[in-house]
């Protein structure tokens, strides 16, 4: 392709055939990771003035290109490794010989595991589309559903990564290592981080960092390679402190399980889990629910009349519930409810529950 500045063709006087291209428009590249080029020429903010730009230009540079096009779009570490990647694909000979290598290969890479089933379509989803969405999407594109920034996310990709284990265990090998490498010493975790600048967020998830535990045990029960416990991971470093040393994956494991067990109540409910629970085998017929404190010495409980859908901390809301018949636009009802914070003496709280609800106990 000409740069502006060459010498230029004459102006056809034809109009061009269908799917024929005119009016090139050649930026410069410019900007980097932080501002791409394209933003620095405020292409979309203002779009009309760049299509009017390319339209005056078009009369002064203006050339058909009839035929086969292919466009292709790569990444390198430096600008001479780009200029080998475009002249490697410069012809679609080329790109058409890379296209058959491509399907080949995951012809190849997918077929270990296959099933067949009466169902066709269940058979293309299975043995193709979802192995392929969770490789290239989820794992190396991490474009999926509520990811669409290219960060990993601690649970999500040690998931992902077990569809690697029945044809290339050696990438879920790769993906705990990793994942290992992003817990801390308590055996919390990132709950995501970026590859590049390694920025993440720490949240202290039970499911992120129990999962390193999980995946690690399906590789084992899959391959059988123990020695996969004795690989050494880095831990975080705790506030700009310097790291603790490093540990076995065995030991990451156990970390993420003690870090999980020391966060457990005496009744086995996480502290970090909020969600109201049934406090009487009656539940959900006498609609109380209710969680205790972390110290156990109090219960925090609520009750409503007409009895809304009250269970593990998920309410129906008011308005739309079915047992008040729904509200419309500018109409109001009248609920009542009952908000108690206790000490943790459910008999007690029962018996005044009995008295403010009588027509929610069972009589039986």
């Amino acid at each position: 392709m000409a740069d502006a500045s060459t010498t230029q063709p004459e102006p056809q006087t034809t109009q061009p055939e269908p799917h024929g291209i005119s009016g090139w428009l050649i930026l410069p590249m410019l900007g980097t990771i932080i501002s791409p080029a394209l933003s620095a020429f405020g292409l979309f903010q203002n779009i009309e003035a760049l299509i009017k730009y390319r339209d005056q230009q078009t009369a002064a540079w203006s050339y058909m290109v009839i035929g086969e096009i292919v466009f292709t779009l790569g990444i390198a570490p430096s600008k001479p490794a780009a200029l080998g990647l475009a002249r490697r694909y410069q012809t679609t000979e080329a790109v058409e010989r890379a296209w058959d290598a491509m399907e080949r290969h995951w012809e190849s890479y997918l077929s270990p595991l296959q099933v067949e089933t009466p169902d066709p379509g269940f058979d293309v989803m299975a043995n193709v589309w979802l192995k392929y969405q969770a490789m290239s999407g989820r794992i190396w594109g991490r474009s999926g559903y509520y990811q669409p920034g290219g960060a990993f996310g601690y649970r999500d990709q040690l998931q992902d990564s077990q569809v690697f284990l029945p044809i290339d265990p050696a990438r879920t090998r790769r993906q705990i290592l990793l994942h290992a490498a992003h817990q801390y010493a308590d055996g919390t975790t990132l709950h995501w981080w970026h590859p590049l600048t390694e920025e993440g967020l720490r949240k202290p998830l039970n499911d992120d960092l129990l999962w390193l535990a999980f995946v690690t045990l399906n590789y084992l029960r899959e391959t059988a390679d123990f020695s996969i416990l004795d690989e050494r991971a880095p831990f975080l470093a705790e506030n700009g402190s310097a790291p603790p040393p490093d540990g076995t994956l065995y030991d990451h494991c156990r970390r993420a399980i003690d870090s999980f067990w020391d966060r457990m109540s005496p009744r086995g409910v996480p502290r970090s889990d909020v969600n109201p629970r049934p406090l009487s085998d009656l539940v959900p017929s006498n609609g109380l629910i209710g969680c205790y404190s972390a110290d156990e010495r109090l219960v925090l409980a609520i009750a409503f009349e007409p009895y809304q859908e009250l269970f593990q901390g998920v309410r129906a809301c008011i308005h739309a519930d079915f047992r008040i018949g729904g509200l419309k636009a500018g109409e109001s009802k009248r609920v009542r409810g009952k908000i108690y914070i206790v000490p943790a003496d459910i008999d007690a709280l029962l018996k005044r529950y009995a008295k403010d609800f009588p027509e929610r106990v069972r009589k039986d």
